[in-house]
């Protein structure tokens, strides 16, 4: 893989102070099991880290061995969080954008896991590629961030709901989805996101990986127009108008996609390809959480 992975060191220490972040990214505005949610029952202590509750730290601990100590309670159920990486052609082909939605899936899976959801990655284009996990353990982040650093199986198409079928299938365990996609699929995006959330997912967030020539191409003279989902190959002479009209459309897409996963109340990140990405991805997180959240260190 170019250059994301493996995730640095300090930006994974950013993450590990980035909890409270991370209850509201998987959980949304009603989320438990982490400092200042209703405690269910009580687990046992852990080390204080920076981005902790501070009423969740247990004095009389604190007094007799003179470390930090937090409260952990489990929350009314356990929730998966299950991370769908697109590697369909659009998003593999030339440019960044798969190493991209691969190093996000590796740090959003690890802020799952340091928060207490079991994880499941995987892989998708028309069909589910490959998937790994079920992780528990921040112990177990190397292997999985290894796993999602190498090449994916070749896939064609796009189809979210297609590959999301045998995951849930016979799954009694509540789940978070997170898919990590250009938004681009022959089968309509925001059927996906219903057809899942009808199968029982709890939560599905989008993670809206572009480069910025996918929103404003330059169509101008001979030009060739290849789906990338596809074989569809057409040439023709473009103009400024056709351009103009191109954009638009694109544009049009994404606002209707915009408004149909707000009526769903699926929230819809953007993750741009030319940015810093450690950066980026903190920004998403803190677009994320719901209701007003300590910024990471």
């Amino acid at each position: 893989m170019r250059g994301l992975l493996p995730l640095r060191p300090p930006f994974l220490a950013r993450l590990d102070t980035a909890r409270e972040l991370g209850w509201r990214f998987f959980r949304g505005a009603r989320w438990l099991g982490g400092p200042g949610a209703p405690p269910e029952e009580f687990e046992g202590h852990r080390l204080y880290t920076p981005g902790d509750d501070v009423r969740w730290i247990d004095w009389n601990l604190f007094a007799r061995r003179e470390e930090f100590h937090v409260k952990v309670f489990r929350a009314d159920e356990e929730v998966e969080v299950l991370i769908m990486i697109d590697a369909s052609a659009s998003m593999t082909g030339a440019g960044v954008k798969h190493e991209t939605a691969a190093a996000a899936g590796a740090a959003l899976a690890r802020l799952a896991l340091i928060t207490g959801h079991p994880v499941r990655a995987a892989r998708y284009a028309d069909r589910l590629l490959d998937v790994s996990g079920s992780w528990r353990s921040p112990d177990d982040f190397t292997r999985l961030q290894r796993h999602l650093g190498e090449q994916p199986p070749p896939g064609e198409g796009t189809d979210l709901l297609q590959a999301l079928e045998p995951l849930l299938a016979g799954h009694p365990r509540p789940t978070s989805v997170v898919a990590i996609t250009d938004c681009f699929q022959r089968a309509p995006l925001v059927s996906a996101v219903a057809g899942a959330l009808a199968r029982g997912v709890r939560r599905i967030a989008l993670v809206r990986v572009l480069d910025p020539d996918d929103l404003a191409p330059r169509l101008r003279g001979h030009t060739v127009l290849l789906d990338p989902e596809g074989a569809g190959r057409h040439a023709l002479m473009a103009d400024r108008a056709f351009e103009k009209e191109a954009r638009l459309r694109i544009a049009d897409h994404f606002v209707r996609l915009r408004d149909e996963c707000a009526r769903l109340g699926t929230p819809l990140h953007a993750l741009p390809v030319r940015e810093p990405f450690e950066e980026a991805l903190i920004a998403l997180l803190r677009a994320g959480s719901p209701t007003p959240a300590p910024a990471a260190a």
